[in-house]
């Protein structure tokens, strides 16, 4: 089976999108293609793909949407135009999912639940993924088996969801499952540079996103390196409505938590170096760098105390490939 996935492209000089629509303009039609799709392409489409997966709706893009209902209705149109037979595959756990994108289509909806919600579709009960139909219920493969970060598991549901509709065989899916390591960007584990174990983050560029990655490790563990642009290269603010700043409170309480140290750069750091003292729940040991390069070069250095390094922006960064720019500023992490 041919399938391309647009996390393929992201890191491209030209961007995924342009990188994307090329390379689907050049597939048959046999292929399977796997987008990812923001709100800012959903916004203008009239169309919506057979196979539509949700996983959580939070607040983002604030500026660009003007309020979080306008934000809601553009990812809405990810399954607003399907017809029959076409599938929405939904987060039963996310209220936000389960009570705003049901019945938007003429459409079968199919739903997963780490929470084990449901009596019909994929779930985590006793620490395994499971799928449930009318005819009963398989195990697929337990989660301590996966290899991708506890908030991630959602995801794999989903995937797995999906694959059992296409009629994936279940030794087949458990395989995939179970070899799967993860994507880049998305608290990926790098590997091991001088004693520290770096993990990449970077697609945190919310502070939900970069919460849901922070959550993922133990109390006091960390190196965390933030901060970022306050406005990104399209000119949208970043972190700019009461919703989004709510979620940056929290992210900088969980930091009180989880981190030994902070490294904050550019004008995000200062904004998450404000909130910090503002939640009056203590500090962590904070170092400020003038740029990315020098907060991830303090990162490392910091780290060597404390074991693990977490690059989670926050704030707007550049997309980079982080395995290549540690090698080129530190040295090449290596495999555990």
């Amino acid at each position: 089976m041919d399938v391309i996935g647009s996390t393929d492209y992201r890191l491209t000089p030209s961007g995924p999108g342009k990188a994307m629509l090329e390379a689907v303009a050049s597939r048959n039609d046999m292929s399977w293609t796997v987008l990812e799709l923001t709100s800012h392409h959903l916004n203008h489409v009239t169309i919506s793909p057979s196979i539509g997966i949700v996983t959580n709706l939070f607040p983002d893009h604030q500026d660009w949407h003007g309020s979080f209902e306008a934000y809601r209705s553009a990812k809405q149109n990810l399954l607003r135009f399907q017809a029959c037979g076409d599938m929405a595959v939904l987060n039963f756990d996310d209220p936000e999912v389960r009570g705003s994108f049901r019945g938007l289509g003429q459409t079968r909806e199919i739903y997963f639940s780490t929470l084990d919600n449901i009596t019909t579709g994929v779930v985590v009960a006793d620490g395994h993924i499971v799928i449930r139909s009318k005819e009963g219920s398989d195990r697929i493969c337990a989660v301590s088996e996966l290899r991708i970060p506890y908030h991630h598991i959602p995801n794999a549901l989903a995937a797995a969801a999906v694959a059992v509709e296409l009629g994936v065989k279940r030794t087949t899916l458990r395989d995939g499952l179970v070899s799967f390591r993860g994507l880049p960007q998305r608290c990926q584990f790098l590997g091991m540079l001088n004693g520290v174990e770096i993990y990449d983050d970077t697609i945190g560029m919310n502070p939900r996103k970069a919460l849901s990655g922070l959550e993922t490790f133990s109390d006091h563990s960390l190196i965390v390196v933030s901060g970022g642009a306050v406005q990104s290269v399209s000119g949208e603010k970043r972190v700019s409505s009461s919703l989004e700043k709510a979620d940056l409170r929290l992210f900088c309480e969980a930091l009180q938590r989880k981190a030994n140290g902070v490294v904050l750069f550019d004008e995000g750091g200062d904004v998450i170096e404000q909130m910090l003292a503002e939640t009056g729940k203590g500090m962590p040991p904070v170092v400020r760098a003038k740029n990315f390069d020098a907060a991830v070069l303090e990162g490392v250095r910091a780290a060597r105390r404390d074991a693990r390094l977490l690059i989670s922006p926050v704030f707007y960064n550049p997309p980079l490939n982080m395995r290549r720019f540690l090698e080129e500023l530190v040295g090449s992490p290596t495999p555990d």
